[in-house]
């Protein structure tokens, strides 16, 4: 091999033909978006690649979604419990009403007991230690619906003493069926505060349910027509007067 072709062997392209090595100065201007001697693209290209990226959109959506859906699933769970705890207030009132409309006439505090006994077990599973159990029997005295209340029994708390309630003046319309002198029937009330299961923002419901029930047995005492006769305290209870 001869010396010249030692020397082309050896040199840059170019250097054979006498042109001279160009050098890293003339590699040109940067191009548009790169600073001048900066490396990689440039910050605009990452900016365009991250806004052009796909990747974790499913999470993102998910993301937004899920408050929705778990507002949804607690309020639907939240909703049936409250329907089915007023379910049962209200077949709670109608047992305790049909109950009491079947006894003799004077009612015991052995057997009162019972029927508040019976209205706290239909409650079940919810806490019947939160309900208050009303019982009254109603005289009407005339055709436009005068009425009042002859005698009452009330149970609540969790030992579910029975007590005399302080007289009311005031009471529901008297239902059309029972709009004539010397009508009797028993109204059976229940209260209950709501207890919600996840959230005590709701707690201040109340439920309650209100069942006028027409005497089934009863006896007769002031009126052509049957009554019962709640007891007062442990003794017995009187009838409703012949007169207002």
């Amino acid at each position: 091999m001869s010396a010249g072709s030692r020397r082309a062997a050896g040199a840059p392209p170019g250097a054979a033909r006498g042109e001279a090595d160009p050098g890293p100065e003339a590699a040109g201007p940067p191009r548009r978006g790169e600073a001048a001697g900066a490396p990689g693209p440039g910050p605009r290209r990452g900016l365009r690649s991250f806004a052009r990226a796909e990747g974790g959109i499913a999470a993102v959506e998910f993301a937004l979604v899920l408050p929705l859906m778990l507002g949804l699933y607690l309020g639907s769970t939240e909703l049936s419990q409250y329907i089915g705890n007023v379910r049962k207030v209200t077949l709670a009132a109608r047992t305790m009403a049909d109950l009491v409309s079947r006894e003799s006439g004077d009612v015991s505090q052995t057997a009162l007991g019972a029927i508040f006994k019976a209205a706290r077990a239909v409650l079940s599973p919810f806490d019947a230690s939160t309900a208050t159990f009303t019982i009254k029997a109603v005289g009407v005295y005339d055709a436009t619906g005068r009425a009042k209340i002859c005698s009452s029994a009330q149970s609540s708390g969790a030992a579910g003493t029975i007590v005399t309630p302080a007289a009311s003046t005031t009471l529901p319309a008297v239902p059309g069926a029972y709009m004539a002198a010397g009508a009797r029937y028993v109204l059976v009330e229940i209260t209950m505060p709501y207890k919600p299961v996840i959230s005590a923002q709701v707690a201040n419901w109340t439920m309650t349910e209100q069942v006028p029930w027409p005497v089934r047995n009863g006896r007769i005492a002031n009126s052509a027509n049957p009554e019962i006769i709640l007891p007062n305290g442990t003794a017995l209870g009187t009838p409703c007067t012949a007169a207002f």
